[in-house]
This record gives structure tokens, sequence and C-alpha cells, in this order.
């Protein structure tokens, strides 16, 4: 694959999930999956979620990540997908609705702080 096949990659993925929230909107899980991963590349380390910027907004997502993080990377490249977290949350038995209420009301999920 060519480098800038490489390079469009990520910018063809941002453009559609945009394109996809514009015209549906995106479940809030995955609205803090896309503000943790602060280099864009479609994927979550654990050091970017470490670093997350906690706010009041989605309080359970550092808790459930380091609780699931392992178990999430299916892979095992260090770093959790968009598809690895649908698949995870098939897996798991977890709805949309339930990760994005744990996320967003913290409950279910224990402090880490």
């Amino acid at each position: 694959m060519s480098h800038s096949m490489k390079r469009l990659s990520p910018m063809l993925f941002m453009f559609m999930t945009l394109t996809a929230s514009a015209v549906g909107g995106d479940p809030p899980w995955l609205q803090v999956i896309r503000q943790a991963d602060t280099d864009a590349d479609g994927s979550v380390s654990m050091n970017e979620v470490k670093e997350y910027a906690h706010n009041d907004e989605y309080v359970g997502f550092q808790a459930f990540m380091a609780d699931h993080f392992i178990a999430l990377d299916t892979n095992e490249d260090g770093m959790v997908s968009v598809q690895e977290m649908r698949e995870g949350l098939l897996r798991l038995g977890i709805s949309d609705d339930e990760i994005s209420e744990g996320f967003t009301k913290g409950f279910a999920f224990m402090s880490r702080e």
C-alpha cells in the first residue's frame, strides 16, 4: 500500500464518520472514543484513554476502558478500534444505549480516581 493510501484511509474514515454523524447522529460512546483519539487514527491506545481529559460528560469512560481494554483489543495491537469496540460490546451483551448511559452517568463502572 502506498504512503498516500495510508494517509488517505484515516482521512476517509473521518469523513465517513462525520458524514454519518451529520445524517443520523452517533451514540455517545462513539463520540467519546473520537474525543480520546488524539492522533485521529481511528483507534484509542491505553495512553490515550489515560490522558483523556476527564470531564463531567463521560465520567465512566476511563473506568470501563481500564477494565475491558485487553478483551476489546482483539488483534492485540495495543489499540481499540471502533470496529473492535462494536464487536466487543456485542460479545459482552452491552447495547449502544447501555454503554452510552454508562459512559455518561458512570454507574455500573467503578471509579479509577
